[in-house]
């Protein structure tokens, strides 16, 4: 499980920087960049304030960040997961500026 990926990934689909998530949320953008490389243990405290700021309930964090090692004795994966992460990450993105219920993104700042 990677949910720093998952991060990185939502934050790219709002269209921010680092330094724009890292200040919504209130943590530091040395914080951000470790948990987006899954170098530190992304916190329940932590994801509380990511989720707010991206707008996004914690457990599709989690949900999207499942990977191929989580699910492999499964075998049910036709697609890589990321394919899907992504599609799910653009998707809510898009809703989010269409519905205007971002907290933050570049169009609405």
């Amino acid at each position: 499980m990677k949910p720093g990926k998952t991060i990185k990934t939502l934050r790219l689909a709002c269209g921010l920087k680092q330094s724009e998530l890292s200040s919504a949320a209130g943590i530091t953008q040395n914080n951000l960049s470790l948990i987006e490389r899954d170098k530190i243990i992304l916190t329940p405290y932590t994801a509380n304030k990511l989720s707010k700021a991206l707008d996004v309930p914690i457990p599709f964090i989690y949900a999207l960040s499942i990977d191929n090692t989580d699910v492999s004795d499964l075998g049910l994966l036709k697609k890589p997961l990321s394919d899907f992460r992504q599609a799910v990450a653009t998707f809510f993105a898009a809703y989010k500026h269409i519905m205007g219920h971002g907290r933050i993104t570049k169009h609405n700042k």
